[in-house]
């Protein structure tokens, strides 16, 4: 073991001269593997030497630099080991407090940049295919939501109440990190990688009842302003997770006690009764509503919807693909969503921003590859290229264009049958049809007359649901997958 603690300390404490070589593989499995065994064996006698690892694997913090993304998890994971120890053997201590804090900040700048999960975690053709990377990549978020579970009691013993419902949050959103990119196969061959081990353990690590009691605190302080909106949303996503953490835990409610939700009877003192954690979160929320002004009250419903409407197309129809959407045609696709569900609301306008969204989408991920394609292979000509770029924006709608001087040219049929194979059909005569007849449609919207009368609510829903994949396989969700190589 001695030298393995002399190995893991002299490869940090030269980390940039390792990195160099790019042998670096067996690091993170011999991080992973040591966070987990100390996890559940916190062994005091070794805190030393787990405070050397941790020290020798610290980044140097630079401004505007990228993050080194498996310095950082060397680190977190090694930090993470020596605060279970700490805590176990000496309590919520200076040096703990002293620790989680970095480690926080560390675990904030990767989840700030989205950096959680470098890679996507995949398995090899068969969905039963076991790849061992899936526990270590995983393991990441999990650690970093322990940091932040530690760092929520840090915050609550010091009488911070609001950055310690903030922490409770972090935990939470850290784990939908983990399980959010990959349908897992429900045989896994280790419990890390099971799709909701992450939530169920920080349903754990912060116990409902301490939830409460910060919340109560923190709405009975007057000591400096408070984020009522963010709160109300932060109650929201808490009573979410808890609630699926009890669903796959298979384990029964939460009950809770507050003093804020007194019961008066009648001739008698009153008491606390016991409610379950979604009813007091519910409750909370309320409260934090409460305190609202109407402007801040109609900005928190919106981004309500907004929220309602990212999470649909996310998780029911494009997936993995829908990071990968530019995002501008991301929030087109939102607003046409939002009027989707809304029965009372401008249909009209789910068209033009459909309309918007493809235009966005197929500039970047079909117009600018085929050009290049065309550059080098029809185009031989500079000047022919440029003309031809001049068309494009001349007149009309960028779609209308696009099915004008690309779809129906004989080189774009080359270009897809070249590069796309057997989803060449869909691309060169499926894609290019349901876009002519979106385009149609929205200029009946803009421009009725007679004989083109505004398309009935009816023709908009159909219209929609075959782009986004509602009872069908989804135009554009499947335009996605084709180009992701999904």
């Amino acid at each position: 073991m001695g030298e393995l603690w002399a190995y893991l300390r002299l490869l940090g404490e030269n980390w940039p001269q390792v990195s160099a070589t790019g042998e670096t593989n067996h690091i993170e499995r011999t991080a992973f593997q040591l966070f987990w065994f100390y996890y559940y064996i916190p062994d005091p006698s070794h805190l030393d030497m787990l405070d050397e690892l941790t020290k020798a694997w610290q980044p140097k913090y630079a401004p505007d630099s990228e993050a080194d993304w498996t310095q950082m998890y060397v680190y977190l994971h090694l930090g993470a080991a020596l605060a279970v120890v700490l805590h176990e053997n000496e309590g919520l201590s200076e040096a703990l407090i002293s620790l989680t804090e970095k480690l926080a900040q560390c675990a904030m700048r990767l989840q700030a940049t989205s950096s959680l999960l470098p890679v996507p975690i995949t398995y090899e053709e068969a969905p039963e295919y076991f790849n061992d990377d899936v526990p270590i990549r995983r393991s990441l978020p999990i650690v970093c939501s322990l940091i932040f579970a530690l760092l929520f009691y840090i915050r609550k013993a010091q009488g911070a109440w609001e950055q310690a419902f903030d922490c409770c949050d972090a935990a939470f959103q850290a784990t939908d990190t983990a399980f959010g990119h990959h349908r897992f196969n429900s045989d896994a061959e280790g419990a890390i990688e099971f799709e909701y081990v992450p939530v169920i353990m920080v349903s754990k690590w912060i116990h409902p009842q301490d939830v409460v009691e910060v919340f109560e605190n923190l709405y009975k302080s007057s000591a400096g302003p408070v984020d009522w909106s963010r709160l109300a949303g932060q109650c929201e996503e808490l009573n979410n997770c808890y609630e699926v953490a009890m669903d796959e835990d298979d384990s029964p409610p939460f009950y809770v006690k507050s003093s804020l939700a007194t019961v008066q009877t009648q001739g008698g003192p009153a008491f606390v009764p016991l409610y379950s954690l979604g009813q007091f979160l519910s409750f909370a929320q309320g409260l934090c509503m409460q305190r609202l002004s109407p402007d801040a009250y109609r900005r928190l419903r919106e981004d309500d919807e907004k929220d309602a409407a990212k999470k649909r197309l996310q998780r029911y129809f494009f997936w993995e693909t829908w990071d990968r959407l530019p995002v501008e045609a991301r929030e087109h696709l939102i607003s046409a969503d939002r009027l989707y569900w809304d029965r009372e609301g401008s249909y009209d306008s789910i068209l033009n921003h459909l309309r918007l969204a493809c235009e966005t989408y197929l500039e970047v991920a079909i117009w600018t590859p085929w050009s290049q394609w065309a550059e080098t292979i029809v185009l031989k000509d500079l000047r022919a290229l440029a003309a031809h770029e001049s068309a494009m924006t001349a007149s009309g709608t960028r779609l209308g264009q696009f099915l004008n001087q690309m779809f129906r040219s004989s080189a774009f049929s080359n270009y897809v049958h070249a590069n796309y194979g057997p989803n060449a059909q869909f691309l060169a005569r499926d894609l290019p049809e349901a876009l002519q007849r979106l385009l149609e449609l929205r200029n009946r919207a803009e421009h009725p007359s007679k004989d083109q009368p505004r398309p009935s609510r009816q023709e908009v829903a159909s219209i929609y649901e075959q782009f986004i994949g509602i009872g069908n396989a989804g135009v554009l969700t499947y335009l996605a997958k084709v180009l992701s190589g999904s």
